[in-house]
């Protein structure tokens, strides 16, 4: 097994399972996370996402590992290694948390921890998420679904186009 370079950055040895970053689909979570990760740790990056294929294809596709665990901007963020709907492709995605502000974003869900008690009777479905929360990264999303539990409410969105791949470091500049 010898060493793989990607952009002249060492990240790591070969794996014995096939990494076929081509067959990834990354969602704009995971992505946008990635934006963010300074460049003398992306080669960190790919290697765990790497390490955790590795792990992952030696054990049933039904169970998301955790790539990626930090802080970016007072935000924690949470990168996840698992499989689309269908148990195929790998799919990465990501989760961001505000603790301040009180929400937690998901690929495809907002849950908010700190939202007024009025809210819970004010959203529908069909609104549009930016017209109760200000969480620009997820554009312009339409809310599916509302569960709504004591002092949590979680929004689920309309879905969105993954990324193909995964995204490659020089696109991260």
């Amino acid at each position: 097994m010898g060493s793989r370079m990607c952009d002249h950055l060492d990240i790591g040895i070969e794996t014995d399972e096939p990494f076929l970053e081509h067959e990834y689909r990354t969602g704009p979570l995971a992505a946008e996370i990635f934006r963010h990760v300074p460049i003398e740790q992306r080669a960190t990056l790919i290697r765990a996402i790497r390490l955790a294929h590795e792990s992952q294809m030696s054990r049933p596709r039904t169970s998301l590992r955790q790539v990626l665990r930090g802080w970016q901007k007072g935000r924690r963020v949470t990168v996840f290694l698992g499989h689309d709907a269908d148990g195929g492709s790998p799919d990465l995605s990501g989760e961001i948390e505000d603790v301040t502000a009180g929400w937690v974003i998901h690929e495809s869900a907002v849950t908010i921890t700190k939202a007024p008690a009025t809210w819970r009777t004010a959203i529908k479905v069909g609104d549009r998420l930016d017209h109760w929360v200000d969480i620009p990264v997820l554009g312009h999303r339409i809310i599916t679904e509302i569960q709504s539990e004591e002092d949590v409410i979680r929004l689920h969105l309309d879905g969105i186009a993954r990324i193909p791949g995964v995204p490659h470091i020089a696109e991260l500049l």
